[in-house]
């Protein structure tokens, strides 16, 4: 789908701010919304296409020279 629009945000604040405004869609974590969800300000669609919130994520390249900042952070992480 080609989306033609003239706002992209990456603040999650934004995004619900813009989506109560009635800019458009905003994909962001539910603990963000939950109460404009329960208001009726907002609503939930694309549902089947959400991932269920099982927590953040760490990307890394396993391969390769990893930092010494980068295996403290991951060790406390996984911690």
């Amino acid at each position: 789908m080609e989306v033609d629009g003239p706002l992209t945000l990456d603040g999650q604040e934004l995004k619900v701010e813009a989506a109560l405004q009635g800019c458009g869609l905003a994909y962001v974590w539910n603990n963000r919304v939950v109460e404009h969800l329960e208001e009726g300000a907002l609503f939930r669609c694309l549902d089947d296409w959400c991932a269920p919130d099982d927590g953040l994520h760490l990307y890394y390249p396993s391969h390769g020279h990893l930092s010494a900042g980068l295996k403290a952070l991951i060790n406390v992480l996984r911690a």
